[in-house]
């Protein structure tokens, strides 16, 4: 899962994985195999790696870390229009904090919008304010229904 960690000066090596780092602004990005980019501050990555590297946490315990980390700055949004873009969504979603990602949940066909979708912000506190700041406020000519994001069902 966990294919890099991107820091441009440094390499953290540990028994358990090498992974390098980028920094981005403030935030350092986390690169997984599929197409989902994350973000974190200084301090959880560093905090993070400093336990990898200390002790024998393996890079899947470090991945589901930061994922976790990620996932609490995520919010669902609903009541989506069908001609909500993605572009669209972000920007209305800026004013709150630095979104990394928004994401529309499409069809199978991947022809229609389903109304609902995904941001993903660079921290909790911003994720927070765009939720309270954002419930029931009007995009599109539709209200948007706004939470922090549902846990997965998990499959089995």
């Amino acid at each position: 899962m966990l294919s890099s960690l991107h820091r441009p000066t440094d390499a953290l090596q540990s028994s358990a994985a090498t992974t390098t780092t980028t920094r981005s602004g403030p935030y350092y990005s986390l690169q997984l195999q599929h197409p989902t980019r994350l973000s974190f501050s200084p301090q959880i990555f560093d905090m993070a790696a400093s336990v990898t590297a200390a002790s024998s946490v393996s890079s899947k315990c470090l991945h589901q870390f930061l994922l976790f980390r990620a996932m609490s700055s995520k919010i669902f949004v609903k009541g989506l229009a069908f001609c909500t873009t993605e572009d669209k969504l972000a920007q209305a979603f800026s004013r709150y904090g630095d979104v990394l990602n928004a994401n529309i949940v499409l069809n199978k066909a991947k022809t229609r919008s389903k109304g609902f979708g995904y941001v993903t912000f660079a921290n909790e506190e911003e994720a927070r304010m765009a939720q309270i700041s954002m419930n029931r406020k009007i995009l599109d000519g539709r209200v948007l229904y706004v939470d922090m994001q549902p846990p997965r069902k998990q499959k089995n």
